[in-house]
């Protein structure tokens, strides 16, 4: 379930329809109230910086370094995968507000370097995600079409499941209402709705034209959402990777960023 409230998605700004923090009335007051709490608990500050990137990575850390006991545990498996999740969710709102500082500042290279980091950071939440099935899209696709007796109801209620993860409704009608974080909904949904979008903000500073959010939310659903509404591609049901291998390589990758060593 994802709250409708203005604080936005409980999955971060990433599973949000792209706009410009700038000219947005969303928050990631969610990720904030979690940051908050978890470092509490670890005695952290309870600082602006405490609540960065860089602070969830250090917990992130802290988790994983509970494998040579804990790593057979199922649980302990999902509660590194939710963590790297929500690290890599505010490593992306980061990235968004820096594209957001380059717009202002008419930064055309910026701009697009950003935008760049940001997809970068979904190809690997959507990795992270891919490695437990409790945060895989295909499982949810496959528990919807199993509920048909008819290849028309399997297809039926398999439209139903991917509009209730994005658009809920024909058209949009409470777009993201109860988005997830799923590993193949990141990589084939989330990821060209933003590819779009910085494309799109791009070339409104080339241009000199104000960015149309109006004109790009009736794209991204013409381009993105409506054809994914109907695609019929097919997700695995079973993850391909180690959650904690893939976990203890992201959380160093992102470790280095704090340097700004990495996104080479």
């Amino acid at each position: 379930y994802t709250s409708p409230s203005p604080a936005g998605p409980r999955t971060g700004a990433f599973a949000n329809r792209p706009a410009l923090p700038s000219q947005s009335c969303g928050s990631e007051a969610a990720v904030r109230r979690m940051a908050a709490t978890l470092e509490k608990q670890s005695n952290a500050s309870a600082d602006d910086t405490s609540r960065s990137s860089a602070a969830w990575n250090a917990l992130w850390g802290k988790l994983l370094a509970l494998k040579p006991k804990a790593a057979a545990s199922k649980v302990f498996r999902l509660d590194v995968v939710d963590v790297g999740r929500e690290t890599l969710t505010v490593v992306f709102a980061e990235r968004l507000r820096e594209l957001d500082g380059a717009y202002a500042r008419r930064d055309a290279v910026a701009l697009s370097e950003a935008g760049g980091r940001m997809v970068a950071v979904l190809d690997d939440l959507d990795r992270l995600l891919s490695t437990d099935p409790s945060f895989m899209l295909g499982p949810w696709i496959a528990a919807a079409r199993s509920w048909g007796l008819t290849k028309a109801e399997c297809d039926l209620y398999e439209w139903n499941a991917r509009n209730q993860l994005t658009l809920w409704g024909p058209n949009g009608e409470i777009v993201d209402y109860a988005t997830k974080a799923y590993g193949g909904l990141t990589a084939t949904f989330f990821k060209p709705r933003w590819q779009l979008f910085v494309t799109r903000v791009r070339a409104s500073l080339d241009s000199g034209e104000p960015f149309n959010a109006a004109k790009f939310n009736a794209e991204v659903m013409a381009e993105v959402e409506q054809p994914w509404q109907h695609s019929r591609e097919a997700f695995p049901i079973q993850p391909e990777e180690d959650a904690l291998e893939v976990a203890a390589f992201l959380q160093k990758k992102y470790s280095s960023a704090v340097a700004g060593a990495f996104f080479v």
